[in-house]
């Protein structure tokens, strides 16, 4: 990834193809585009695999990421008792998590600024990636916050069970 300028950034997608990318998250674009919170750019594909790390790491100490680290991470950091944030993730607050009433107690996540998501689910072996940007819509918009959790619920409903087989869509 090549740095070109305060708010841009440029990576190559392949032969001849070039894209410039811009912070939609004004606090992160007033801190010049380089801030803790101001995301990653990537493919559902790429999204997909660190999740997969972070999902192994959590269950064993066979993965990209530290044991002992992801665990600190994804436990909640106690700098405020009601808060459900770790110092990586979210973790699962029954009451409020944007992944919905179905995934399991142990789970953690992450949103982003332009609505995205992301969802680990240890107990299930469960990985749900959500890529949009819901500032096209305008930075006042904030209906994603309601359909975050139905999508993850719903995907939670259709997988199969031994009580539920499978269907398909």
């Amino acid at each position: 990834m090549n740095l070109t300028g305060p708010h841009d950034y440029i990576f190559n997608q392949g032969p001849g193809s070039i894209a410039l990318l811009m912070f939609h998250d004004l606090n992160a674009r007033a801190l010049g585009g380089v801030s803790g919170h101001a995301g990653l750019f990537g493919t559902a594909r790429g999204v997909m695999e660190m999740a997969r790390q972070i999902l192994r790491g959590l269950q064993s100490n066979d993965a990209f990421f530290d044991s002992p680290t992801l665990s600190l991470f994804c436990s909640p950091a106690g700098f405020d008792p009601a808060s459900s944030r770790g110092l990586g993730f979210d973790t699962n607050l029954e009451t409020a998590a944007s992944c919905g009433g179905r995934f399991s107690p142990s789970s953690v996540g992450h949103t982003g600024f332009t609505g995205t998501s992301l969802w680990i689910d240890p107990e299930k072996e469960l990985i749900v990636t959500l890529l949009t940007n819901r500032v096209y819509m305008g930075e006042s918009d904030f209906r994603i916050k309601d359909f975050r959790p139905l999508l993850h619920d719903a995907v939670v409903e259709e997988i199969p069970t031994p009580n539920k087989p499978s269907r398909t869509i």
